[in-house]
């Protein structure tokens, strides 16, 4: 593991990075990116991303904070986060099952209705598809 090039607004956490760039042919890369909390000294959430080239598309498989961590503002910096890091060179997508689109409601998402997705709701940051 390896710690992560991104920025993250708080001297509480690190983001520590997990890269497999053989994942599978349609995904280039597979890359976990875990929340680490300096102060308790273990990892609090995970992230995980598949890369697709041509087009350029950052999926988010995973977004967890684990649970006696929630309610706390961690999900909301972690995804803050991630969304900063990615949207520099990648269209940001991730597909969220009944339970968690509230979540990304709060933080200013909307579901994106007019593109193919095996699960029922789809949230992109540019709402393209």
């Amino acid at each position: 593991m390896i710690e992560s090039g991104m920025t993250i607004f708080s001297n509480r956490f690190k983001i520590i990075t997990e890269v497999d760039e053989k994942y599978n042919p349609y995904w280039s890369k597979l890359i976990n990116h875990y929340l680490y909390d300096k102060n308790k000294k273990e990892i609090v959430g995970i992230a995980e991303i598949l890369i697709k080239k041509n087009p350029e598309i950052a999926y988010l498989g995973v977004l967890e904070i684990y649970e006696e961590y929630r309610g706390k503002g961690f999900g909301k910096l972690f995804m803050e986060t991630i969304v900063a890091f990615y949207t520099k060179n990648y269209r940001l997508e991730w597909d969220s099952y009944s339970d968690s689109v509230g979540f990304y409601e709060k933080l200013g998402y909307t579901m994106t209705k007019d593109c193919e997705s095996w699960a029922s709701t789809r949230f992109r940051v540019d709402s393209s598809c």
